[in-house]
Order: C-alpha cells, then structure tokens, then sequence
C-alpha cells in the first residue's frame, strides 16, 4: 500500500498599508491515497466456467412384462334356456340361439328328427347352461347363432347327445375345436358300436319306393338343374321334393335360396341323415 500525504501553509500576506501583518487562516490539506495492491504480476487467467455433467443415474433393471398366456377356453355360465328348436339349436331366455359346436342332428322331417330334438330338450329345456369356446374359434355362425360346447352341471351336452346317439358328430368343423373334435370323435365310435340312436334306427332307412319318383331328383330330363344346389342336379318347385326323393345329404347354397326347404336349420347342409 502507498501513503501519500501533502501539506500546504497559507503564506503570510503583508498589506501594503503597512498594518501589521494578518494572517489568513492555515488550511492545511491532506491527502491520503490508499492504493490496492497491484495484481498484474499475479494475475491469473481463469478458463471458461464448463456446465457440471448431470448426475449419472444408476440404470434402472430392464421390465420384463409378464408372459401373455392364452386362456384354454373361454366360458360363460348361468344362462337360462327358454326353448329348443330341434336336436341342436335352442334360444337362452336373454333372446340369443345357441348351436351346439361340432354337432349335427337330424331335421324333425328326417329320420330320428324328433327323437334328437326329445334328446335335447331333456338336457337343457328349463335349465342353467354354461356356454364354452375356444379362445380363437369363431363365436357365432354364419347365421347369428353363439357357437358353444355347452354344459349343464359340468356335463357336456354336445357330447351326451353324440354319445347317446342322438345327432352325429360335424367333422368338417373340427379344426375350430380341436379338443372338443377329440371328444366327440370318440363319443360317435362308442355310439356306432352300440348301435345307439340313429345308428340303429336310421342305418336302413331308406324310403320303400314303389313306383318311380314323379320327377328324377338326380338328372332332370330337361338338364333343369336349381343353383341353390350346386353338387346335385336339383330341379326347381313345383313339384316339391323332400329328402326321401333324393335320399342323400345336400349342400344349400343359400343365395340362391332352399325352394325344396332341404335345409331346415339353415347350416349349409340339407337332408342331413342321409350323408
């Protein structure tokens, strides 16, 4: 640090009148300088500030999300049956048809019709029902109606009517339910052993024909064949023909219509006990 002090006196200033000398009054300055310390010599020059990294978290463990698993079966219990239609269609009491899956019964005109629709109503007519399906089978028909293996106190009814051989088991429809296919593959061998139901009833039931058919349901004379059935040459009404005329199952094309009513469940297929 530097002290600078400075000092003035006033000089004496002598009059010219010869009075005697006044003094003016003695002003004394003085001037302090405090002076800082020089740096320059130690100046020392600072790199730019550099923004502080963030704080490094510790990785979080990867999320293993839980294995997706594909229930066996999709269920729905506690429905109350309110009519059957025939040996496998009913309607619940909330409005909805319900076709037993993979099953297949006579038509009431056909053999053993009215037996399999007896059949059905015994099992289910009044009662709680659980409707099962696979979780990747289709849940209705091409007509509206639920699809279902269904069941009435853990018994399957699909399989009690095969069994008991009261309709016939759908194979065409077997890759829809692979497992349901397996019992009721095994349930319709059982029933043809024994004999059971239409086995028996409906194995040489073959109308007795007495005279010719007036018309020739198998080749029309005049090539007249109905589109509504593609496979066969069907004419069209009139005359009408039932199944005892054709004695063999159809498939029905319905966009063309059913003008002989083969096909009284509308299920694709007409004349259903004779196949």
């Amino acid at each position: 640090m530097t002290l600078s002090v400075s000092a003035c006196s006033a000089e004496t200033e002598v009059g010219t009148t010869g009075s005697a000398p006044s003094t003016s009054s003695t002003a004394v300055a003085e001037t302090v300088e405090l002076t800082a310390p020089s740096t320059s010599a130690d100046t020392t020059t600072t790199s730019p500030s550099r923004a502080a990294p963030p704080p490094t978290r510790a990785p979080l463990p990867p999320t293993t999300a839980a294995p997706q698993t594909t229930p066996p079966q999709v269920s729905q219990t506690g429905f109350a049956v309110r009519s059957v239609t025939d040996g496998d269609t009913f309607t619940l009491a909330d409005g909805r048809r319900v076709r037993l899956a993979q099953v297949d019964a006579p038509e009431a005109n056909e053999c053993f019709g009215s037996q399999s629709t007896a059949a059905l109503r015994a099992l289910v007519q009044n009662k709680t029902v659980a409707l099962r399906r696979p979780p990747d089978g289709p849940e209705l028909d091409r007509y509206g109606r639920t699809l279902a293996d269904v069941s009435v106190a853990g018994r399957s009814v699909n399989e009690q009517l095969v069994r008991d051989g009261a309709a016939e088991w759908y194979e065409q429809f077997a890759a829809e339910d692979g497992e349901l296919a397996g019992r009721l593959r095994s349930a319709e061998n059982d029933a043809k052993e024994a004999g059971k139901g239409l086995w028996s009833a409906c194995v040489s039931a073959a109308p007795e024909v007495t005279s010719p058919p007036t018309t020739q349901a198998t080749v029309p004379a005049d090539g007249n064949c109905h589109p509504a059935y593609p496979d066969d040459c069907i004419p069209p009404a009139p005359p009408d023909l039932d199944c005892p005329d054709i004695t063999r199952k159809v498939r029905v094309d319905h966009a063309h219509g059913d003008p002989h009513r083969f096909d009284a469940d509308n299920d694709g297929w007409g004349c259903d006990s004779y196949g």
